[in-house]
């Protein structure tokens, strides 16, 4: 698999290692897309258990200090829609008697865990390295609201 790329703000902290030029990543950082201070509030579309999963991880990674932009609460979306499955599929589990029922919650569990590793991961966001991977126009916060707060529109079908 190999070792882990270093982030850009790595690179320019620790200097020019690789004789890459400092002004090339000087170039590279003002290039890089600019994100919003907070995120959005919670999306109401989610159930309780996902609302609650996304005010958690809200709250942790505000702590954090870090600049959040649009792929970050989409991210933090998936992974809170993630948190809430499992979890409902936990309590199912608990209460089930049926085998075949029970295996096909635990299933569910495992996969909306599988699910949430994918999301948290530095290829989608949350990690500084999938940061950088993420190129985007600069949005407006009202339109990234707008977004998360849409219902689901069913897909037309010609």
């Amino acid at each position: 698999m190999g070792r882990l790329r270093k982030s850009l703000a790595r690179k320019i902290a620790e200097g020019d290692a690789r004789k890459v030029g400092m002004r090339k990543l000087t170039e590279a950082a003002k290039n890089h897309v600019q994100t919003l201070r907070t995120l959005p509030p919670c999306p109401r579309d989610l159930t309780p258990l996902q609302q609650e999963a996304w005010n958690y991880m809200a709250g942790e990674l505000s702590e954090l200090g870090m600049d959040f932009g649009m792929a970050d609460a989409l991210t933090l979306r998936g992974a809170s829609v993630a948190i809430g499955n499992a979890v409902a599929a936990r309590r199912e589990i608990n209460k089930c008697k049926d085998g075949r029922l029970r295996a096909r919650f635990e299933l569910l569990e495992r996969k909306s865990w599988e699910l949430f590793l994918k999301f948290s991961d530095r290829l989608c966001g949350l990690h500084p390295l999938g940061r950088e991977r993420i190129s985007a126009a600069k949005s407006d916060v009202s339109d990234l609201a707008s977004i998360l707060n849409a219902p689901d529109e069913p897909e037309k079908v010609q």
